[in-house]
């Protein structure tokens, strides 16, 4: 009787780490250079949306001025170390990170 108890604990243990491990909070972060006007706003709006949709992401709007955010950006990419989500421009920096594999297409 001792032994089945010990095996009951083990596996209530067991499914309340899983349970638990599975309610972890994932993590997004959004840079973004929209500064002026309801851009920061709205961006800000739409990542609350998309967390009451979606409660277990959190996701961090981070908004900068354009010329620090093109330094930043591309000191993140070349570290390995970029945002989840950033904006950026059509051609030449957005091309470079496409062709070096640093970026998806996330329309679907």
């Amino acid at each position: 009787m001792r032994k089945l108890t010990v095996l009951v604990l083990i596996v209530a243990i067991l499914i309340g780490a899983t349970a638990a491990f599975a309610r972890q909070t994932k993590s997004i972060e959004l840079w973004h250079i929209q500064n002026t006007g309801d851009g920061p706003m709205l961006l800000q709006q739409a990542a609350d949306r998309f967390m009451e949709a979606n409660p277990d992401v959190e996701v961090e709007v981070v908004p900068m001025q354009n010329d620090p955010y093109k330094t930043r950006l591309r000191t993140a990419l070349g570290a390995g170390d970029a945002p989840c989500i950033f904006i950026s421009w059509g051609g030449g920096p957005l091309y470079a990170y496409v062709q070096a594999d640093q970026v998806i297409d996330l329309t679907s």
